[in-house]
């Protein structure tokens, strides 16, 4: 066994054979200046953010509930009728305004109230384009 008398008086072993410079390097480690330990505290680990919902925000308010739901509804109908619904519904609410006392001339309503059902499909389909296509896909499928 090989005792290396270190400078504060401590004896260090290493076994028969050791090479000189295993035991220097050993030495110089063992005094080498300690780095200056840290005095800032340690930063605030981050906030865990939240997960995240596949569907967050989608259905915030009850507004949001009604236009989607009538979103989906006016997708299945239109799959279901083949585009047809559209004109039908316009064509219904045109009716019903001039029995209600509507004084434009009755192809004015109807343009109107169907140039507002394409702009509302259109403004879901953008906002939730798979929901759209599933709705319309769903409902020609329920055709027999």
């Amino acid at each position: 066994m090989i005792k290396v008398n270190g400078a504060n008086g401590e004896t260090f072993n290493f076994p028969d054979g050791t090479d000189p410079s295993v035991i220097k390097q050993a030495m110089q480690k063992h005094y080498a200046p300690k780095a200056p330990q840290d005095t800032q505290e340690p930063e605030a680990a981050p906030a865990p953010q939240e997960e995240q919902s596949l569907f967050a925000g989608m259905l915030d308010t009850a507004e949001d509930v009604k236009d989607t739901v009538g979103g989906v509804v006016r997708g299945a109908t239109k799959g279901f009728s083949f585009g047809a619904a559209k004109p039908i519904n316009a064509g219904i609410y045109a009716a019903g305004q001039k029995l209600t006392g509507d004084e434009r001339p009755m192809g004015e309503i109807f343009d109107d109230e169907l140039a507002q059902e394409q702009a509302q499909m259109d403004e879901f389909a953008e906002e939730n384009a798979g929901l759209a296509m599933g709705a319309e896909i769903g409902g020609a499928l329920l055709v027999p």
